[in-house]
């Protein structure tokens, strides 16, 4: 019996294990697309139907000290600039809303 009960604890274990990393990949393809989404709209502020943006530090440094009183840690202003660099909308992406495909998640990390 013995021997049958360790081969399910593993068989178990490796079960929990396989959706912890599944479930750190869905969140980490959120997030990515989540910063991506933060940054196009602090671009289209910052640009207000101009082609190119004069980045305000201020709208920076607010947001961030906004951000995170409310959510914690991973809003720095340091952050928030890079998640305007991320580039174009994501490629074959209608609506970016809705999340990006793998290969796009992969371009964006």
């Amino acid at each position: 019996m013995l021997a049958d009960y360790d081969a399910f604890l593993a068989d178990v274990a490796r079960l929990v294990e396989d959706a912890r990393r599944a479930a750190a990949r869905s969140v980490n393809a959120v997030m990515a697309t989540t910063y991506w989404l933060v940054g196009r709209r602090i671009v289209e502020l910052e640009q207000q139907g101009s082609p190119r943006a004069g980045y305000g530090e201020q709208l920076l440094k607010r947001l961030s000290r906004d951000l995170s009183k409310r959510f914690g840690c991973g809003f720095s202003e340091c952050n928030l600039e890079s998640s305007t660099r991320s580039g174009p909308a994501p490629r074959n992406t209608a609506n970016p809303e809705r999340g990006l495909n793998w290969s796009d998640e992969r371009r964006a990390v």
